[in-house]
């Protein structure tokens, strides 16, 4: 098969070959760095450093990209996965000392133990924003659409890229 019969396969439910691949890891995760060295697009403190100082989302688009080429070329991967690429839009962080930023006014330091960029307080991060219950409820009355798959897919700069190196 294919790696596209046999990503279409199984979205079927039918029997394909084997199971189809992708990158199971978040962009900024260090497993990355060995295959595509240590870049904007794969390391969260040069992220917001390039972003504090003025990187352009164009420059982020195309790291972002060339990574996640890579990284699908080294793992053989069937399918490439939608995430985003990092980039803050209509925002800038400001440079607030050694691994430490401001965003919109909430401290963000880096995390030695997972190397991503956190909110300094925990209660800022997103998890804490929702309680447990609010979080059940919109699961439970989710209808299992998830938008606009072909947009996301025609205006997602990053996949566009990936498919014009591929």
């Amino acid at each position: 098969m294919t790696r596209t019969e046999r990503v279409f396969t199984s979205l079927k439910h039918g029997k394909p070959d084997r199971t189809p691949l992708f990158e199971i890891f978040q962009p900024f995760q260090p497993i990355h760095w060995d295959i595509c060295g240590r870049t904007i697009a794969t390391d969260s403190q040069k992220a917001w450093d390039a972003m504090a100082d003025g990187v352009s989302e164009a420059e982020f688009i195309e790291a972002s990209a060339q990574a996640q080429y890579k990284i699908c070329r080294f793992f053989g991967l069937d399918m490439v996965r939608l995430t985003g690429y990092g980039y803050i839009t209509g925002k800038k962080p400001v440079k607030a000392g050694i691994k430490r930023w401001t965003l919109d006014g909430i401290p963000y330091v880096f995390n030695e133990r997972t190397k991503l960029v956190n909110p300094e307080n925990p209660a800022h991060s997103y998890s804490q924003q929702i309680s447990e219950e609010e979080m059940i409820k919109k699961v439970e009355a989710w209808d299992g659409n998830t938008g606009n798959t072909e947009r996301l897919r025609i205006h997602n700069p990053v996949l566009k890229r990936v498919r014009e190196l591929a």
